[in-house]
């Protein structure tokens, strides 16, 4: 999945004032919350595909999807749900591709893709 960073964050500007009438500054708030839980939520996921741990990998693509829907994220909520489906399937080459675009997703939203 190709992620335009620009659109993504404009897409979540648009859903917080539409869906919750915030203003610019708690906007920025909230996309900055969502952000900084970005690499936790990409490490949680890592550790657990190393470990082959399927219940933590769900549990972070649930969470992700969450967190990612509840800003207007709708292709990051995407990959979240796509990875907890996956891991709540035992899909173990599925759960890797998920986590891997879950990383690369994260690293351009935070402006860190390298």
């Amino acid at each position: 999945m190709e992620l335009d960073r620009t659109t993504v964050l404009a897409g979540m500007r648009k859903y917080l004032s539409d869906e919750f009438a915030m203003d610019s500054d708690e906007i920025d708030e909230m996309i900055g919350y969502f952000l900084e839980s970005l690499p936790d939520i990409v490490a949680s996921a890592k550790t657990a595909m190393t470990a082959g741990d399927f219940p933590a990998l769900a549990a972070a693509g649930h969470s992700l999807k969450g967190a990612a829907a509840n800003i207007g994220a709708k292709q990051v909520s995407a990959l979240g749900a796509a990875l907890d489906t996956a891991a709540k399937a035992g899909d173990a080459s599925i759960c890797a591709a998920k986590t891997a675009e879950i990383e690369q997703a994260a690293k351009i939203l935070t402006e860190d893709a390298s």
